[in-house]
């Protein structure tokens, strides 16, 4: 055991370098995992900048959602262990959190400006498909959405009491995905609103 513990001792002291081993230092195994964690979340801040400096379209201002580099320490998916509302999502509900995120949902303002097949569309195929004599039809688009569609009004309700700013244009819809406000955030997509159920359609 004496010797055991002064070989030990010795390859703990010996610098880097010195000698043939795979392993040069004598460290313990939670040292080891704290250093591969570090490692990893370094590179992968370091592959979110050099994507966002590569092509910044990808975050857009307009759209309404910053880019990860602002606050990547204090965002939520850069965690190795995912939340719980990751691991429960749907694949349904987790498409729709992609479409309203990248905003390439099937809504009159994604067919308008990025689906060259509805180009010929009349404008009046691009309208949100609710219709009633009070609300005069509305270009639907991803704001229109989520603060004013009539067709979501209940379960915006729901989602305005951990977003109560969600209905001023000013709001950034980047707080939807915020730790305290996800899981109201899929409630609401759960209700479909970017689903193909209520994609605009051309009237009769």
């Amino acid at each position: 055991m004496t010797f055991t513990d002064e070989m030990a001792k010795a390859v703990a002291n010996r610098k880097v370098g010195t000698s043939g081993y795979l392993l040069p230092l004598f460290v313990s195994r939670s040292a080891a995992l704290s250093e591969i964690k570090t490692i990893a979340l370094k590179e992968w801040h370091t592959f979110l900048g050099n994507l966002e400096d590569k092509d910044e379209k990808i975050f857009r201002k307009e759209s309404g959602f910053k880019p990860f580099a602002n606050a990547r320490m204090g965002s939520t998916f850069l965690r190795l262990r995912p939340p719980k509302w990751f691991k429960a999502i749907d694949h349904p509900t987790m498409s729709q959190l992609t479409q309203m995120c990248t905003n390439h949902a099937p809504t009159g303002e994604y067919f308008k400006h990025t689906v060259w097949t509805y180009q010929d569309k009349p404008s009046s195929f691009y309208l949100c498909p609710y219709r009633h004599k009070n609300h005069p039809p509305s270009f639907q688009t991803r704001n229109h959405i989520i603060r004013v569609c009539p067709l979501f009004d209940d379960t915006r309700d729901r989602l305005r009491k951990v977003f109560p700013r969600i209905d001023r244009p000013s709001a950034s819809l980047g707080r939807m995905t915020k730790k305290k406000v996800i899981e109201s955030t899929l409630d609401f997509l759960r209700a479909g609103p970017f689903s193909r159920k209520h994609t605009p359609y051309e009237p009769p």
